[in-house]
């Protein structure tokens, strides 16, 4: 089941680039055994949909790699912003780069949508 409180479209983020490498193997084989024995169950991996990006979810898109899904679950960085309210292309120009403007604006959310959606960027 994909925890999807905001009702956002969701996409097929399989193949999507990982914001880094995978820091814990162990972490990655253990949810691929547990997606391969009940499936996708959880958030659904952020992404920055038009860039093929993934902005959450390193662990989860390498394990459901090993278990052989053909559709991750995702949900647009663009989307998930403006349920919220903010406007990522009209408060780009705060920021750095596109990167920092997401990763600031995306901990500007409420916490229960931070927590819904695994966004735990740090």
């Amino acid at each position: 089941m994909i925890v999807n409180p905001l009702h956002l479209p969701v996409l097929d983020a399989a193949g999507y680039a990982p914001r880094h490498e995978v820091t814990d193997p162990a972490k990655a084989a253990a949810i691929a055994a547990d997606l391969t024995a009940r499936g996708w169950h959880g958030a659904p991996v952020v992404v920055l949909a038009d860039h093929a990006r993934a902005l959450t979810g390193v662990h989860r898109l390498a394990a459901a790699a090993q278990a052989g899904l053909d559709f991750v679950p995702g949900v647009d960085a663009e989307a998930l912003l403006a349920a919220c309210s903010v406007d990522l292309w009209e408060r780009r120009a705060e920021f750095v780069d596109l990167d920092d403007a997401l990763e600031r604006l995306l901990t500007e959310l409420p916490a229960e949508v931070c927590e819904a959606y695994g966004l735990d960027l740090g």
